[in-house]
């Protein structure tokens, strides 16, 4: 009688939202919050040093009560969400929600999500079925499998509609940050994000893998919809968002690659540069992107970090600088 009671009992689950200038989609990110049919232990928001008003808006929020962690200056997003987690532990819940400021959640994403855990001890993570919110019927990612080509990762069911071809859970190597269920048992014996990741990109992958090659499960579920409004105010194909990114990628790389994923990598990378140069550089105009790619290479081989701080609070300077990103 008891252990049935037991099963009935909710489990306690604590969110955790990273933002930084994201005051243009967050307000819908903690609305669907507010109407999720699962209780929520505490929301807590981490603010990276917004410039935006997002700041101002936190402040003034009042459903659903949120705890508010402010930086003055954006220390990325693996810190950031780390800072987050901390916090969220303190309540001792039974899982953590990792989401997004640019994604929305369906009313019952986070039962879903408890339910799966729930069945099955052994899963660290589970993530949600990404959709697109400009084509809700669209997905951006049904989870991720490590391939090692020039990205190092492939993103299952990318660009495809949604026609019933992902159903209950499936095992992937890792699944976005951006949605993610976590077990608080996993997170106290193994930790928290890398936060050598500095930015933008790859810490997900490695805090997915690395619970794999540890013998863990982690899934993506398609019962659990989270919808993603991209915004970035890191930029599309930016400078800073190429030499992030790149630059992590090859931190990735270097801490799991064998010489034959380096052999793969490093074909696909050198075709990848005479791709972007052509495409991106001369077709698009976007030459910083191509030369970020570049750089974030070197810097990843010879660890450099600096030039990633000066990046990640290298704030937008203009309105028409933010709205420039919202693409």
């Amino acid at each position: 009688m008891s252990s049935a009671r037991e099963a009935d009992r909710p489990t306690s689950v604590s969110i955790v939202v990273v933002n930084w200038n994201g005051k243009a989609v967050l307000e819908e990110c903690l609305a669907s919050i507010s109407r999720s049919e699962y209780p929520i232990q505490e929301t807590v928001v981490v603010d990276n040093g917004s410039v935006d008003g997002s700041v101002e808006m936190l402040e003034a929020w009042c459903c659903p009560p949120i705890t508010l962690l402010r930086n003055a200056r954006n220390l990325g997003a693996p810190v950031a969400r780390n800072q987050g987690i901390a916090r969220a532990l303190k309540s001792n819940p039974e899982f953590v929600f990792a989401l997004d400021n640019d994604l929305t959640i369906a009313p019952d994403t986070i039962h879903q999500l408890v339910e799966v855990m729930r069945r099955d001890p052994r899963i660290a993570m589970a993530g949600a079925l990404i959709l697109r919110h400009d084509q809700p019927d669209v997905i951006f990612s049904a989870g991720h499998v490590i391939n090692w080509t020039q990205n190092l990762v492939g993103t299952l069911g990318a660009n495809r509609r949604l026609k019933g071809q992902f159903k209950g859970i499936w095992d992937v190597h890792y699944v976005g940050a951006g949605a993610v269920l976590i077990r608080t048992a996993y997170i106290r014996e193994h930790g928290t994000f890398d936060e050598h990741y500095l930015g933008y990109g790859y810490e997900d992958t490695e805090y997915g893998f690395r619970a794999s090659r540890l013998g863990y499960r982690v899934v993506c579920c398609a019962e659990a919809k989270v919808w993603h409004r991209p915004h970035s105010g890191i930029g599309r194909y930016s400078f800073r968002k190429k030499y992030l990114e790149t630059r992590n990628a090859v931190r990735f790389i270097k801490k799991y690659g064998t010489i034959g994923n380096w052999s793969k990598y490093l074909f696909f990378l050198l075709a990848g540069f005479v791709y972007a140069f052509f495409r991106e550089g001369l077709l698009r105009g976007n030459m910083p992107g191509v030369v970020g790619k570049m750089r974030g290479f070197m810097d990843g081989l010879w660890n450099r970090d600096e030039l990633s701080h000066r990046l990640l609070n290298d704030q937008p300077r203009s309105k028409q600088m933010l709205e420039n990103t919202r693409t």
